[in-house]
C-alpha cells in the first residue's frame, strides 16, 4: 500500500524511519511548501494516489492553517 507523508521542515526521518515504513509501505515523503504550493487539480490527482495520508506538523500553530488550507483544495 502506497503511504504519503506531507511535513514540515522541522520533520526528521528518523520520526518515521523509511526503512521501517518500507517494509509494510511504499512510502513517499513531501515537504509541506512543495504541496502547498500545487494546484488544487494536482492536490486532488496526487491525494488519490495513497491509501493513506499523514500530515505532520512540528509546530502546532501551523496545524490549523494547514488544515483549512487542505479544506479549500
Amino acid at each position: 500500500k502506497k503511504i504519503l507523508i506531507i511535513h514540515d521542515s522541522f520533520f526528521e526521518e528518523f520520526y518515521v524511519s523509511n526503512k521501517f515504513l518500507s517494509q509494510y509501505y511504499d512510502p513517499v515523503l513531501l515537504h509541506w511548501s512543495k504541496f502547498e504550493n500545487m494546484s488544487k487539480y494536482d492536490v486532488k490527482n496526487l491525494l488519490k494516489e495513497y491509501e493513506f495520508i499523514i500530515f505532520e506538523s512540528s509546530i502546532d500553530t501551523f496545524f490549523e492553517s494547514r488544515i483549512f488550507f487542505l479544506e479549500n483544495k
